[in-house]
């Protein structure tokens, strides 16, 4: 068994909530989570344009040890925006990284990742048994 330990995050900033209140609650998890070998991932809606400058929110990431794995934009309405983030204290355990339209949104892309867990392979299991016979 693997003795990795993965803390998944779901986020939901509304638009007209202060960019400070999530900066704070990224700051308290990863204070929470240091001294604990975490894979940490926040994953969400965080409603802060990661294609233009956000430089206190960049930094809060920096700090944190914490980047967005999320490259291309994921919100079209009117201005293309990357409001929906997968953030994580670990990018290189993820791969093929991409937003898809899906068409169950207007204006929203599905964001999806992949990841390879590294978990051991269990020992085959040998049954001994044996076939009786009534005559």
């Amino acid at each position: 068994m693997s003795k990795e330990k993965w803390l998944f995050i779901s986020v939901y900033k509304q638009p007209k909530a202060k960019l400070n209140t999530i900066i704070e609650c990224i700051d308290n998890i990863m204070n929470q989570c240091v001294n604990s070998d975490f894979n940490v991932v926040l994953i969400g809606n965080f409603s802060v344009n990661m294609l233009k400058k956000n430089k206190d929110f960049k930094d809060c990431l920096n700090v944190n040890g914490l980047s967005n794995i999320v490259k291309k934009a994921t919100c079209f309405k009117g201005v293309p925006f990357l409001i929906d983030l997968i953030i994580t204290n670990r990018p290189k355990r993820f791969k093929n990284t991409v937003s898809v339209d899906t068409g169950l949104s207007d204006f929203h892309s599905l964001v999806c990742t992949s990841t390879k867990f590294h978990i051991p392979k269990q020992k085959a299991t040998t049954f001994t048994y044996r076939k009786y016979v009534q005559t």
